[in-house]
This record gives structure tokens, sequence and C-alpha cells, in this order.
């Protein structure tokens, strides 16, 4: 699979999941920053460092 073709991939899954579930599990919405601080966070997979 092409990087690119993985990063639409992810993106597609960060957007369609997580961030229904995590608006719905926080008190407001994530704003945009938030947002893309989250797709990043998920993109570098984070909690494996």
């Amino acid at each position: 699979m092409k990087l690119i073709d993985t990063i639409s991939w992810l993106m597609g899954r960060v957007q369609g999941s997580l961030f229904p579930h995590l608006n719905q599990c926080l008190p407001t919405p994530l704003t945009e920053q938030e947002e893309r601080l989250v797709s990043i966070l998920e993109l570098v997979q984070v909690e494996r460092y």
C-alpha cells in the first residue's frame, strides 16, 4: 500500500470513528486545533513510545 493511501485510510478512520466518540465523551466538542492535534498524535502513534 502506498504511503498516501495509508494516510488517507488512517485519516478516514480518525474522522469517522475517533472524533465522534471523543465528541460524545467530552463536555464540549473538539475545536479545529484539537482535532488537528488528535490527528497528528494518531498518525505518529505516540502511544508506542
